[in-house]
C-alpha cells in the first residue's frame, strides 16, 4: 500500500468534499463531527470566519414542559438524518424550536429538505435570555418565500445582542439560547437537513483569502463547527473536510 496525503505530518484517514455557492451575505457550512482539518478553495477572494458548533437543536410543543432533542441531526451533515418540525404550533399553543451553544452566534443556515412549510402568511420570531427574562431578537428571515417561513434554504440572522446572557437549557448549563417561533402551526411535513450556526457579529474577525488558492488550517471541535464564507453573490468556494490519523479517530 502506498503511502496517504499528509498534511501537518500526518496521514489523512477520512475526507468529505461540496461546493459551496454564496449569496449576497455571508452562509455558514457545518464542519462534520470526524473532522480536524480543514482546507478551502474560492473562485473569488473570499472572507471566512469561524463559526460555533450547535450544542443543543430542540423542539417543544408545550411550551418546554418536554422536549425532542434534535441535536446529532442538526449537525451531523448527513442528509438522511432530519430535523422534523412538522405540525409545530405557534407560539400561542407552546411550540418552539431552540438553538443553542457555548459560543455566542449571529443566526443560522438552514437546508431544508423537500418539505418545506407552506402556511401561508406565517412569520419566524425569535427571543434570547438577558439573564432575567427572554428579549425579542429582531430576526432577516432568508428562508421566508411569499410570506411563509422555512419556505426556502437560506438563512436566520440577527445581530449578535449585547445583553445576551448564557443560561441552562433542559439541563444543560452555560449556554447561548434563541428560541424560535412561528405565528402560524407548521405545516403536516417540515424537515430540516441540516443547520450550521452562522459567526458572532460583534466579535468574530474574518480572514481575507486571495481566490483559486488551496488553504489548510486545523479545527478544534469544541469551538468550531462551522465556516462562515463571503464572496459575493453567484461565486463558489470548494470545501474539503479531513480527518487524521492521531487527531479525530473513535
Amino acid at each position: 500500500m502506498g503511502k496517504g496525503i499528509k498534511t501537518f505530518g500526518e496521514h489523512i484517514t477520512e475526507f468529505y468534499g461540496e461546493q459551496i455557492t454564496t449569496g449576497t451575505g455571508i452562509v455558514s457550512t457545518t464542519i462534520p463531527p470526524f473532522c480536524d482539518e480543514v482546507m478551502v478553495n474560492g473562485a473569488a477572494a473570499t472572507r471566512i470566519q469561524l463559526a460555533p458548533p450547535i450544542a443543543l437543536c430542540l423542539k417543544t410543543h408545550d411550551s418546554g414542559a418536554t422536549f425532542t432533542d434534535y441535536t446529532s441531526q442538526a449537525k451531523d451533515k448527513d442528509v438522511a438524518t432530519l430535523v422534523v418540525l412538522s405540525d409545530l404550533p405557534n407560539t400561542t399553543n407552546g411550540g418552539y424550536w431552540y438553538l443553542a451553544s457555548k459560543y455566542k452566534f449571529g443566526g443560522a443556515t438552514i437546508a431544508l429538505t423537500a418539505d418545506v412549510n407552506g402556511t401561508a402568511t406565517s412569520t419566524s420570531t425569535g427571543v434570547y435570555w438577558n439573564g432575567t427574562a427572554w428579549a425579542n431578537i429582531s430576526l432577516t428571515d432568508n428562508t421566508a418565500s411569499g410570506s411563509v417561513t422555512l419556505a426556502v434554504d437560506g438563512t436566520i440572522t440577527w445581530t449578535t445582542p449585547a445583553a445576551w446572557k448564557r443560561t441552562t437549557l433542559n439541563g444543560v448549563t452555560g449556554l447561548y439560547v434563541v428560541r424560535l417561533t412561528s405565528d402560524k402551526v407548521m405545516d403536516a411535513a417540515v424537515t430540516l437537513e441540516g443547520i450550521a450556526l452562522l459567526p458572532d457579529t460583534t466579535n468574530s474577525p474574518a480572514g481575507f483569502f486571495a481566490a483559486t488558492t488551496d488553504y489548510v488550517f486545523t479545527i478544534n471541535p469544541d469551538e468550531t463547527g462551522a465556516i462562515g464564507l463571503y464572496a459575493g453573490a453567484g461565486s463558489t468556494a470548494n470545501v474539503t473536510y479531513m480527518r487524521h490519523t492521531k487527531r479525530g479517530n473513535s
